[in-house]
């Protein structure tokens, strides 16, 4: 009995003198460029498979380190891979192992990346209308295109706060009205600069005089902003004209169109017979 107990004690006190006497590896791991302290690096043992992580100034170390070589890696992300092997022997309680790790360099080609704005397109308007700093409305070339409206007084009355004033001599549309204030409380621009009106009596522009087909965006100003000008209390239409392409563009129309009056009936004959009688006589009673 007392022999088992003295194996027993034996075995003990080698297992505590291995822990005590076994091998540390300690040291820091800085950036081979700039010399300061990597954080967060991954050091182990390839042998046992301990490890340790680097701390906030760099440091580490590894305890229970056996006996014979051992293979140390260490990782970090953005580093590149660092191994190296060193004896451990028993009784060595500071073995000292100071890493520095080299950046990973990416070599990459240059990259031309080329984008061109549809600003004429109905995403390019609501666009606007999102990013503008204040309530604006707008109209894109894409949506003039299928209107049948000719010029800018007519679409601008597809927006909505919009209504316009027509022309005593054709009933088209001539002066816009915006939130119902009167004409002369607004004010016209072309590519945000404001024009002048071509009228010696009123300041207001008529838009009738522009072409739909001129324009890349209608936006119709509804709130007050700081940089305007006075005359700009009921809104501002602003004429975002089209710009020259950079490549060749044909365009054309086609339009047509019928009358039914003249299905039934010859424009171009006269019925003789029936003209040969006196209209007095076909009509005795008439005055």
């Amino acid at each position: 009995m007392y022999k088992f107990i003295w194996c027993g004690a034996i075995i003990a006190i080698q297992f505590v003198a291995g822990l005590v006497f076994a091998a540390e590896i300690e040291g820091v791991i800085i950036d081979r460029k700039t010399h300061e302290p990597v954080i967060g690096a991954a050091i182990k043992i390839a042998e046992s498979g301990k490890g340790a992580k680097s701390r906030l100034d760099g440091s580490f170390k590894i305890h229970g380190v056996g006996d014979g070589p051992a293979t140390i890696k260490v990782t970090r992300l953005g580093y590149v891979e660092f191994d190296t092997v060193v004896q451990a022997r028993s009784g060595d309680y500071d073995i000292t192992l100071n890493i520095e790790l080299s950046p990973t360099v990416v070599h990459g080609r240059e990259v031309d990346i080329n984008a061109h704005a549809e600003h004429g397109s109905d995403i390019e308007a609501q666009k606007t209308e999102r990013n503008s700093d204040n309530v604006i409305s707008a109209v894109s070339a894409r949506t003039i295109e299928v209107s049948p409206d000719l010029s800018v007084a007519n679409v601008s009355q597809r927006l909505s706060g919009v209504t316009v004033t027509r022309s005593s001599s054709n009933g088209d549309g001539q002066y816009a009205i915006i939130r119902g204030m009167e004409k002369r409380y607004n004010y016209t621009t072309v590519n945000g600069v404001k024009i002048p009106s071509p009228d010696n009596k009123n300041r207001y522009v008529p838009l009738d005089i522009f072409p739909s087909e001129l324009l890349d965006r209608l936006e119709v100003t509804k709130s007050l902003l700081p940089t305007m000008e006075g005359d700009a209390i009921g809104g501002a239409m602003n004429l975002v004209m089209k710009q020259a392409p950079d490549h060749f563009i044909a365009t054309g129309k086609v339009g047509t169109g019928y009358n039914g009056l003249f299905f039934d009936r010859k424009v171009y004959t006269v019925d003789l017979v029936k003209n040969e009688t006196s209209p007095r006589l076909v009509h005795p009673g008439a005055v």
